[in-house]
């Protein structure tokens, strides 16, 4: 699964992500509004290009948990939702590990100020 962040808002549209083979499966039309920056795991899953059936389009498919069903009534199944490879982009490095680059700067600064101080 890669990591993928909204360049703007949207609504998508998909249903449960329930185990559809067994016998008291019961999809559900789920919605859920992705914001500007969220990030979510997906992975890239093809769908039909229209017209020409060699062109190759991607969708990028999410599960979510804590989604809202049509009635606007609030649920926690986890939803799959297909959203157009064009509405996201693929999460950099610096995003990635923010966290763990800010960790090691302090160490080295602490580092230095150690070497620095205990002359």
């Amino acid at each position: 699964m890669i990591k993928y962040v909204f360049k703007e808002d949207f609504e998508a549209i998909g249903t449960n992500s329930s185990d559809e083979s067994r016998s008291d499966f019961r999809s559900i039309k789920l919605k859920h509004k992705f914001k500007k920056g969220e990030v979510f795991e997906g992975k890239l899953v093809p769908t039909r290009a229209g017209v020409n059936p060699d062109a190759r389009v991607f969708n990028v498919q999410i599960i979510t948990p804590n989604n809202y069903t049509d009635d606007n009534k609030f649920v926690y199944y986890n939803g799959v939702f297909e959203v157009p490879e064009m509405l996201v982009r693929e999460q950099t490095f610096l995003e990635k590990n923010k966290t763990n680059l800010l960790i090691v700067g302090a160490l080295v600064l602490g580092y230095l100020a150690y070497k620095k101080f205990n002359k």
